[in-house]
């Protein structure tokens, strides 16, 4: 047993990191700047998805002629059906209690999905809405699916204490018109949207893409080089990210947190080739027009949205309105794809996440 133990502690420390480190210079006016891409490669099993499910008393009222919990149970049926068969799903209804419909059960069983259904249906109101009680139940998840109608009015509510419940990514739906989740989302490194039950298309869309994201394998990512600190958004399962920095040296150091809670520290050495890069000098635009997007919409500044508009125009992303320039700001800052007309396609998000599971 004790032989057993040090080769599962050697396994373990000289195991091969996840992610790869590579740099490309570019030069102008100048000024040195290095792009480093940062790449996962390992393999990743099927995820644990959790379903949290607003049933307070207002989930009774209807739009458009359709009570909010059919709409509910709608979407928490579409999402199901986005998942792969090998995942395992944990759906918890909410309001004053949590109430556990179904624990760690596999998705491509046949009776999952038309079991979680019949139960949702039979299921009582429970009064105000304390999303953090579902929340305390999806600890051990992988990702979560947090569904909602109106303001969480009980409970925690503070959406970093929120995310401190489970530590992993949120993705906030809200029945339209509803509660605005998007600072808990951006928090959590997930996903806001809206639920619009006049659009079932949309929606299961929506929910498609949220869903298929495959899932973070690096968090608390920090690249340093000389004296400056850089934190970098989180790597997800088979995905990349992109950084550009002035460059005042040779080498760069990454520290991350692996997902079973390892610290990691990585060092690279870089060479500066003195000549410009087009794919580096488009890079720097798109972080800063992402920047300025987000900034403008966040100040409501029309100069700073005018000039992002502008800057994404100019390495040929076409912004035509405030929604668009969010989602792409967004997912460029969130590093997925900054095309906003394939933001919720359904089709190239679960390709991207199923080439990054084992079969």
């Amino acid at each position: 047993m004790q032989i057993a133990n040090n080769l599962a502690q050697l396994t373990t420390e000289f195991k091969p990191a996840d992610i790869k480190l590579e740099s490309i210079s570019h030069s102008a006016d100048g000024t040195n700047y290095i792009m480093v891409t940062m790449q996962h490669n390992a393999e990743v099993s099927r995820q644990h998805i959790g379903i949290a499910l607003d049933f307070s008393t207002s989930m009774q009222e209807r739009v458009e002629g359709i009570s909010k919990r059919k709409i509910l149970i709608d979407s928490a049926k579409i999402a199901m059906e986005q998942m792969n068969d090998d995942d395992l799903v944990t759906v918890v209804a909410y309001g004053s209690r949590a109430n556990v419909i179904m624990r760690n059960v596999r998705v491509g069983n046949p009776d999952t999905i038309p079991s979680i259904v019949r139960i949702l249906y039979s299921t009582d109101y429970m009064g105000r809405t304390n999303p953090s009680i579902a929340l305390a139940e999806l600890v051990n998840c992988d990702q979560t699916l947090l569904l909602s109608d109106g303001c969480f009015n009980e409970g925690i509510t503070d959406p970093s204490q929120m995310y401190n419940v489970v530590r992993h990514s949120i993705m906030c739906g809200s029945i339209f018109p509803g509660t605005d989740m998007s600072e808990l989302a951006e928090i959590s490194e997930g996903t806001y949207f809206n639920l619009n039950c006049k659009n079932a298309a949309h929606m299961k869309s929506l929910l498609a893409s949220s869903l298929s994201a495959p899932l973070i394998c690096a968090s608390n990512v920090v690249l340093t080089h000389g004296s400056a600190t850089y934190t970098l958004p989180s790597i997800r399962a088979g995905c990349m990210t992109r950084f550009v920095f002035k460059a005042f040296g040779d080498t760069l150091t990454l520290k991350y947190t692996d997902d079973n809670n390892n610290p990691i520290e990585l060092k690279h050495t870089f060479g500066i080739v003195g000549n410009s890069n087009h794919e580096v000098a488009r890079q720097i635009v798109l972080q800063k027009a992402a920047e300025l997007g987000a900034k403008s919409l966040k100040q409501n500044d029309d100069g700073l949205r005018r000039t992002s508009y502008e800057m994404f125009s100019s390495i040929g992303i076409n912004i035509t309105c405030d929604n668009d320039l969010a989602k792409t700001s967004s997912s460029q800052q969130m590093q997925f794809s900054v095309d906003p007309s394939s933001m919720y396609c359904p089709e190239v998000c679960r390709s991207s996440s199923k080439s990054s599971q084992s079969v």
